[in-house]
């Protein structure tokens, strides 16, 4: 039975210094992105629409790594389809396929196998002929990588269970399932930081914090989507509600103070990075405008990308007013047997 659902969005990123950017070079990267996820086909007609609607955008100014985010994006996309739908033996199962086709990128992909393995494979092959073997930035995508597929993994036994986390035990396991390291640890490749920089304190802070930002944005944001398919059991407005026996709107309202919190905890941050070289600085401001511009640009494409309210995203925005109607279907992958 169908039921109706309002609630309104928390204010969030009031004092964030940065904003809205795309590259010059976006729609390019986009257009040529679509034509590579495309031609593995996996989804049918209405998931195909979906994934086009969903509109991946970054503000790195070199063109193959913002086709590389694009590529990313669409992977997740397809990553995330493909196990929301599944129990924890299924989940496994395909990021068993993704993380060998990670490791092993020099074997081909088993013929009959899903296809989310090609896509994963050839992803992988391109960036690394971005950089040098052996930049500290393969292993570090590949360990953050890893992480995010052993925490879908745990997202999907989760669900079988019902099993409703505490805040404090929600967060690592949300840092790693919403692949969002994964994303930032694109913006090193080019810039070249020593081990001993890119793993600081300050900056590791730095970093946790803006995955915190856009991971639990994301929440708030995905939040009538996920129950309208039934998956708010990995979602943290649903958790507070348990957690502090709150209503909806009190949630949202608690996880938007809570949010605020940490962006500031991130602007007072920011006086901690320490000075190394003029080289290194360099590729340290950008790496650090790029945490920044994550945050924010995850904040826009929500609204922007289809993905969660379809056309009426920009609407959204300035009311901060949602309305959901209830009718849980999960997706757009029914069976894998066909998406080889």
């Amino acid at each position: 039975m169908e039921h109706q659902v309002a609630f309104s969005l928390p204010a969030m990123l009031s004092q964030w210094p940065w904003v809205r950017l795309l590259s010059e070079h976006y729609d390019e990267a986009r257009a040529e992105s679509a034509s590579w996820i495309e031609s593995f086909r996996p989804f049918d007609d209405v998931g195909m629409n979906a994934l086009r609607r969903c509109d991946g955008r970054d503000s790195c100014q070199y063109i193959a790594v913002i086709r590389l985010g694009s590529d990313l994006m669409n992977l997740l996309f397809v990553v995330d389809e493909y196990t929301d739908i599944e129990g924890g033996a299924g989940a496994e199962r395909i990021c068993e396929i993704v993380k060998d086709a990670f490791h092993n990128p020099s074997k081909p992909r088993p013929e009959g196998e899903v296809c989310v393995g090609k896509i994963a494979r050839d992803f992988w092959l391109r960036a690394k002929s971005l950089v040098t073997p052996g930049d500290p930035c393969l292993k570090h995508f590949l360990d953050v990588w890893d992480a995010y597929l052993d925490a879908v993994v745990q997202e999907a036994h989760d669900r079988d269970k019902t099993r409703y986390r505490t805040l404090h035990d929600y967060l690592p396991l949300r840092r790693d399932s919403g692949a969002v390291y994964p994303a930032l640890a694109l913006a090193e490749f080019g810039l070249g930081l020593p081990e001993e920089v890119w793993s600081h304190p300050a900056l590791a802070s730095l970093r946790e914090k803006s995955v915190d930002l856009v991971s639990i944005h994301n929440d708030i944001y995905s939040f009538a989507r996920e129950m309208s398919r039934g998956l708010t059991v990995h979602n943290s407005v649903d958790i507070v509600m348990h957690e502090r026996n709150l209503p909806l709107q009190a949630a949202m309202n608690w996880l938007g103070d809570y949010c605020e919190g940490i962006a500031n905890d991130f602007l007072r941050e920011l006086s901690n990075v320490p000075s190394w070289s003029k080289e290194i600085d360099e590729g340290v401001a950008s790496y650090i405008h790029t945490l920044g511009q994550w945050v924010q640009g995850a904040h826009d494409w929500s609204f922007e990308a289809n993905r969660y309210y379809d056309s009426t995203g920009p609407e959204i925005k300035e009311s901060r007013l949602v309305t959901v109607l209830l009718s849980h279907t999960r997706g757009y992958v029914e069976t894998l047997h066909d998406r080889g």
